[in-house]
């Protein structure tokens, strides 16, 4: 079974006006040497390989070429213009002259900045990653969830300002535990407790708590009011029959008041 071989042309003029080269799968056309190599084909396809070597200049193509070539196209009439799509900056190529390709904005990028796209090319976003921390600048709005797998720590200038009316505290606790709002008094994370005892029910007060303690023992309670339409018969809600005491009941009929002692 015939096969293409490699052909080689040298000399100072190496003129292939009239040479049909089909099919080219694994044959190479070699010109080297002088200074004009001329290739004027009406048909050259497949995967082959033309190859132009040092010295050989001016290789002129006016057919249709698929696969791959190494030297210098010039004077071609058939190469089409290589054209600049969404993202990638103008240039001009003409099969040629030296053209660069490059991407819309590249230029303004900044290291760990996380690219965004404008509509028209890249730039630099309100993110920044440098290996270890993410950051944001700028406004944020999150339309979704925010779970944060982690310690969530809040600097506002001002006040801290939630729209919902009730607060959930130890989210995703399956436990019964202590739980509060520590109001930081000169010591970074150390202040005022006010907050839930779970082991006696009761909702109390201590001082110099630190805000990275799970548990706290209440120095100070807080008494609650019971109105009921009759006299107490039972033990506190708050407090139990052991820890209840100081609460109050008043009778809504009659006006009298009753402490738990």
């Amino acid at each position: 079974m015939a096969t293409w071989k490699k052909v080689i042309v040298s000399g100072s003029t190496a003129n292939l006006s009239s040479l049909q080269v089909d099919n080219l799968t694994s044959a190479q056309v070699v010109i080297g040497g002088g200074t004009a190599g001329n290739l004027s084909t009406t048909a050259i396809n497949g995967t082959g390989n033309i190859v132009a070597t040092t010295g050989a200049t001016g290789l002129v193509h006016s057919g249709s070429f698929s696969g791959s070539f190494q030297g210098n196209f010039v004077g071609t009439t058939n190469l089409p213009d290589l054209t600049q799509g969404t993202g990638i900056t103008a240039f001009t190529y003409d099969g040629a002259t030296t053209a660069t390709v490059a991407v819309s904005g590249a230029s303004t990028l900044s290291s760990n900045n996380i690219t965004k796209w404008t509509g028209t090319a890249f730039a630099n976003s309100s993110l920044t990653d440098n290996g270890t921390t993410l950051t944001v600048t700028g406004n944020e709005i999150i339309t979704g969830n925010l779970t944060v797998q982690g310690t969530a720590s809040f600097q506002h200038t001002t006040n801290l300002e939630v729209a919902d009316r009730f607060v959930l505290f130890a989210s995703g606790s399956n436990t019964a535990g202590d739980g509060g709002i520590v109001v930081q008094q000169g010591t970074q994370n150390v202040g005022e407790l006010y907050g839930y005892d779970s082991a006696i029910n009761r909702w109390g007060f201590t001082s110099s708590f630190s805000a990275d303690q799970t548990a706290f023992t209440p120095v100070a309670h807080i008494t609650t009011t019971e109105f009921a339409a009759s006299n107490p018969s039972a033990a506190p809600l708050y407090g139990s029959s052991s820890f209840g005491f100081g609460n109050i009941h008043v009778n809504s009929s009659t006006g009298d008041i009753f402490i738990y002692s």
